[in-house]
């Protein structure tokens, strides 16, 4: 049908090759999948934290000083 060239031939064949290569890989485990979502709060709690307390800061301001 369509004709591609060696170039196209190649990229197809190591996406393939990349493709069979997730399949075979083994899959997380509970442990893994929880590591990861404990290590993702540990980065974002402390942003979120801050960006708490600024907006509250920011709110204090705004009410007590910029609205009188």
């Amino acid at each position: 049908m369509f004709k591609f060239g060696k170039r196209e031939e190649q990229e197809l064949s190591e996406e393939e090759k990349f493709l069979k290569e997730m399949k075979e890989q083994e899959k997380p485990t509970f442990k893994d999948l929880l590591a990861i979502i404990i290590a993702q709060y540990i980065i974002i709690l402390p942003m979120l934290i801050i960006a708490i307390i600024l907006f509250t800061l920011i709110m204090l301001f705004i009410t007590r000083v910029w609205l009188r």
